[in-house]
């Protein structure tokens, strides 16, 4: 008698547990019960339409206005540290830099590679999270050096602008990715949004 091998199943991103067809809900990259799927702020039960995602974390889309309207960027508006200090001062942090300077005062420059995104709306960022499922082929929550290659191919070429080489992709993505992680997030990728989509 053969036996029919079970397929693996499904876990909840939120809960863990099983989840069967008639309480499924699929967003681009993760799997969960409908009433697992909440605003991470409010726990609001979210639906497909009505919600928005940065970094793994999903929130209703007032909330997402909200909480990035607080502090005006993503990272401090979401509970974490604003990637200008790690730019500034390196991965260290200013505490860092002041031990090994004993205690003294180190100037802070800014870096001059940084593009500022004081112009881009709430609009803006929703399409670039679009944008960036779309070109995270891999679904690693980051963008590499080939995706990114195939982002600013395709770009370039719709807007008849020179593609650039493998060098200067290699280059650019060195740039955006300033965390040294070695692949672009979706908060990096605004950098790449607002050079490429809106200039």
């Amino acid at each position: 008698m053969a036996t029919v091998p079970k397929s693996p199943q499904e876990k909840c991103h939120v809960c863990a547990k099983t989840v069967y067809a008639q309480e499924r809900l699929k967003t681009d990259k993760d799997l969960f019960h409908k009433t697992c799927f909440k605003c991470a702020h409010c726990k609001k039960t979210l639906g497909l339409g009505n919600y928005a995602s940065l970094k793994g974390d999903y929130y209703c889309k007032p909330h997402f206005k909200q909480l990035f309207k607080l502090k005006g960027n993503y990272d401090e508006g979401f509970g974490g540290e604003q990637h200008k200090k790690k730019w500034q001062t390196g991965e260290r942090g200013a505490a860092g830099e002041a031990e090994a300077n004993d205690g003294q005062d180190v100037p802070v420059t800014e870096d001059p590679n940084r593009v500022s995104l004081s112009g881009l709306t709430i609009e803006d960022v929703e399409e670039a999270q679009k944008v960036f499922l779309q070109y995270d082929a891999d679904h690693s929550g980051r963008i590499d050096t080939k995706e990114l290659a195939k982002f600013l191919k395709e770009v370039c070429t719709r807007n008849n602008k020179p593609v650039p080489s493998d060098a200067e992709v290699e280059e650019y993505f060195k740039k955006v990715d300033k965390d040294n992680s070695g692949g672009i997030d979706e908060t990096e990728f605004l950098v790449v949004y607002s050079d490429y989509l809106l200039k």
